[in-house]
Formats: structure tokens, C-alpha cells, sequence
């Protein structure tokens, strides 16, 4: 029983160093796709500024955009099924990441929604208020996601 006992224990033990080691390094790609996807953003916001709007090279970035959040929310998921032990500061922070990456999901389906189903031209500034709004959000990920590292 005593060996059942320190074994289980063990497993604990090593499943709880684990996850408190992943956050690191789930924190940096959190921080690394943030930045790819500010700067998509900000491709995107520049090319709705041109008159004549290439609407294929602009659903190749928001589809880049998509994939990004996908990981962001794949990380995010990787890190809470570990539970990890977080100080009160990182607790917060925490949540404001996880509330940033679903922002940041909201974003990209409107956005989607009004590529495919609008005249891209006739909504040119709503399309580059929304990259905006994006790029601005995925900047303020980043520092946080910096800041809980």
C-alpha cells in the first residue's frame, strides 16, 4: 500500500513539475503567434487601404489569421487541461490571455463573415477597422502573455 501510496504520489508530483514547465514555453508560442498574428493584421489593414482590394490575397491572410488563433486556442486549452499552479499575478494574467485569445476569435469570424458575404470594396473601412482591431488585440496578447512568462 505504501508503495501504491508513494508511486501515486510520484505521478502527481511529475505530472504537476510538467505542466508548471510547459507554461514557459506554451507562453513563448502564445507570445510568438501574437506577433505573427499582429503583423498579419497589420498586412491586411495597409492592403484594405488600396482602392481596388484584392479579395483572394485578402482571404490567403485572414485563412493565415485563422490558423493562428487556432493554435492560440489550442495552446491555451494544451495549458489549462494541466492545471497548473499559478501565483495570484499569473492567475490574472491567465485569464486575461484566455479572454484576449477568444476575443481575438470573435474578431476573425465577423471579419470572415463579412469577406464572404459582402462586397469587399463597399466595406473596405469596416474590413480595416476590424484588422485594425485585431492587430491591436493580438499586440496587447503578447504583452501580456510576455508579462506572465
Amino acid at each position: 500500500m505504501k508503495v501504491l501510496n508513494t508511486l501515486i504520489l510520484s505521478g502527481l508530483l511529475t505530472t504537476s513539475a510538467f505542466a508548471y514547465n510547459n507554461m514557459p514555453t506554451a507562453l513563448g508560442e502564445i507570445t510568438n503567434h501574437a506577433r505573427t498574428l499582429q503583423k498579419e493584421a497589420q498586412t491586411m489593414s495597409q492592403q484594405l487601404k488600396n482602392k481596388q482590394v484584392d479579395k483572394q490575397l485578402l482571404e490567403q491572410k485572414l485563412a493565415t489569421v485563422e490558423q493562428n488563433i487556432a493554435k492560440l486556442r489550442e495552446l491555451v486549452a494544451s495549458v489549462e487541461s494541466t492545471n497548473p499552479e499559478l501565483t495570484p499575478s499569473q492567475k490574472q494574467n491567465w485569464d486575461l490571455i484566455k479572454t484576449k485569445v477568444e476575443l481575438l476569435n470573435i474578431f476573425a469570424n465577423y471579419k470572415k463573415d463579412l469577406v464572404t458575404n459582402d462586397d469587399v470594396q463597399k466595406k473596405r473601412n469596416i474590413l480595416r477597422a476590424h484588422a485594425n482591431g485585431i492587430a491591436r488585440r493580438a499586440a496587447l496578447l503578447e504583452q501580456t502573455a510576455s508579462k506572465t512568462l
